[in-house]
C-alpha cells in the first residue's frame, strides 16, 4: 500500500488553522480573568458631597433621597455602585444611601 505524502498546503493550512485556534483560546482566557478578577490596586475615595452631582437632586438620606431622573444617571448610579461609592463604613457602620426613580424620567 502506498502511503500518503502530506503537500506543503495542506501542512501550512493545519498549522495556521491549530494557530488560529490556539490564539483564540488563550485570548478568551485572558479576557475572562481580566473580566472577573478585581485587581484594581487603588481604590478610589469618592467624597459623599461630590455625589450629590451625579443625580438630579437629594442628598441620599431617607428624607431626601437621590433623584433618578435621566438615564444617564442611572449609568452614574451603576459606576459608582462598582466603584464602591455607596458602600461605606463609618465608625463601624454601613452609611446607607437612598435612591427614588423620578416619576417623569427623561432622555
Amino acid at each position: 500500500m502506498k502511503a500518503k505524502t502530506i503537500t506543503s498546503k495542506v501542512l501550512l493550512s493545519i498549522v495556521a488553522t491549530f494557530t488560529i485556534a490556539v490564539t483564540a483560546i488563550v485570548l478568551l482566557l485572558i479576557s475572562g480573568y481580566s473580566w472577573f478578577s478585581d485587581t484594581r490596586t487603588v481604590k478610589p475615595q469618592i467624597n459623599s458631597s461630590v455625589l450629590g452631582s451625579y443625580f438630579e437632586d437629594g442628598t441620599g438620606t431617607s428624607d431626601d433621597p437621590y433623584i433618578i431622573k435621566r438615564p444617564v444617571q442611572l449609568y452614574y448610579f451603576a459606576w459608582l455602585q462598582d466603584l464602591g461609592a455607596f458602600n461605606t463604613v463609618n465608625d463601624g457602620t454601613i452609611s446607607q444611601k437612598y435612591f427614588k426613580i423620578s416619576d417623569d424620567v427623561t432622555s
